[in-house]
């Protein structure tokens, strides 16, 4: 009973913590993987809206953030990693965008 123990959940907490791996790859991964899902559910309309525009970008970015790490370990320098990271991230939108309307289509027939 948190009454009785007030300092449950800094307990509870400090588990969770634990059980983390210490290089937090894996749940940057989970998050990334995540948001990715929540943003391609708005990229279902074909018509350039503001919202799929916003989602489109947001993609675009969390694509560029999980591939800076490949990138570092390929030795790509910091200045290059920028548009290097830009290109596969438009890349990757593109190739989620058209994979989402074969799905559909597929669905639809």
């Amino acid at each position: 009973m948190p009454e009785k123990n007030p300092d449950i959940y800094a307990q509870i907490w400090a588990f969770f913590i634990s059980k983390l791996p210490k290089d937090y790859s894996l749940t940057c991964a989970v998050v990334i993987t995540f948001f990715v899902s929540f943003l391609r559910s708005f990229l279902y309309d074909p018509k350039d809206t503001v919202k799929r525009v916003f989602a489109e970008a947001c993609l675009c970015s969390v694509i560029v953030y999980s591939a800076d790490p490949a990138l570092q370990y390929l030795g790509f320098e910091k200045p290059l990693i920028i548009p290097v990271g830009t290109v596969i991230g438009l890349f990757g939108t593109s190739a989620v965008r058209q994979a989402i309307f074969k799905y559909l289509k597929s669905r639809r027939k």
